[in-house]
C-alpha cells in the first residue's frame, strides 16, 4: 500500500482520485481507528503541521472533525472566520477594507502553513452555481500547498467519505436530500444515475453522492433541481 503519490496534492473533487486512492485512505483511516480505539496515538504524524480552515458557512461536523483528526495526530487546525479577516473573493468582486483577492490571500498563507481547507457556497458567491467551486479551483491554483474542499456548490468530498467511516449512521439517513437511482435499460450497456433534490442548497450533497459512483463505476450522471422560482 503506497501513499506517496498523495503528498502535496489538492482534494476539491470525489473525481479528484481513483477508486483504488481513495480505497487506500480510508483503510488507512479504518487502520488509525482501531489502532487509537486500543491506546495507540498517531501525535507524531502531523506534528509541527498547521491546517488553517475558512469556513464562510456553518460547520458542526465538519468544522470538529478536522479539528479532533488535526489535534489527534499532532498537528493544529487553525480557524478562520471571514466575518474577522480581509475575506479572500475573487478577482473583480473586491470590496474596499472588506475582501482581499483570493491570490493574495492563498499566497500568504501557503507561507504559514502546510495546508488549507474552505467551505463556502450561496451566500458569499450570491448563489452563483459553481462560484464557490471556481473560488476553491484558485485557492489550489496560487497555493503551493494542498488545498482541501469542506464543502462548496457542487462538490463536498470529505462528506461522502467520512460518512463510510460511521458505522453506527443509518444507510437511509444518507439520502435526506438527494435519492439516486442506477438504471440500466433492457438490452443496453448505458447506465446512469438520476439525483433529484428539492433545494438548491444541497446540490454538493446530492453530487457527493452520485459522483464516486459514476467516476468509480463508468455511470452517467444527470442531476435535477428546482429553477430559482421553484418551479
Amino acid at each position: 500500500m503506497k501513499t506517496e503519490t498523495f503528498k502535496g496534492r489538492d482534494f476539491l473533487a470525489e473525481t479528484d482520485f481513483t477508486r483504488e486512492e481513495i480505497e487506500t485512505i480510508l483503510q488507512v483511516a479504518e487502520d488509525l481507528k482501531r489502532e487509537r480505539a486500543k491506546g495507540q496515538h498517531h501525535d507524531d504524524l502531523l506534528r509541527g503541521k498547521t491546517l488553517f480552515m475558512i469556513f464562510y458557512n456553518k460547520s458542526l461536523r465538519t468544522r470538529n472533525s478536522f479539528e479532533a483528526g488535526m489535534t489527534q495526530l499532532g498537528g493544529h487546525a487553525h480557524y478562520l472566520d471571514p466575518e474577522k479577516i480581509y475575506a479572500p473573493t475573487l478577482e473583480g468582486r473586491e470590496v474596499a477594507y472588506s475582501t482581499e483577492r483570493v491570490s493574495d490571500v492563498a499566497r500568504v498563507l501557503d507561507r504559514m502553513g502546510d495546508a488549507i481547507a474552505i467551505r463556502c457556497y450561496g451566500d458569499p458567491v450570491n448563489w452563483e452555481y459553481g462560484g464557490a467551486h471556481k473560488m476553491l479551483r484558485e485557492f489550489a491554483r496560487w497555493a503551493d500547498i494542498p488545498v482541501l474542499n469542506m464543502e462548496d456548490d457542487i462538490y463536498h468530498p470529505f462528506h461522502q467519505y467520512g460518512m463510510r467511516q460511521v458505522p453506527s449512521l443509518p444507510g437511509p439517513g444518507r439520502y435526506t436530500h438527494c435519492q439516486g437511482k442506477i438504471r440500466r435499460f433492457p438490452g443496453s450497456q448505458f447506465h446512469y444515475v438520476l439525483g433529484v433534490f428539492s433545494q438548491r442548497s444541497q446540490t454538493a450533497r446530492c453530487a457527493t453522492f452520485c459522483y464516486p459512483v459514476c467516476h468509480n463505476d463508468g455511470y452517467e450522471c444527470y442531476l435535477s433541481t428546482p429553477s430559482r422560482d421553484g418551479t
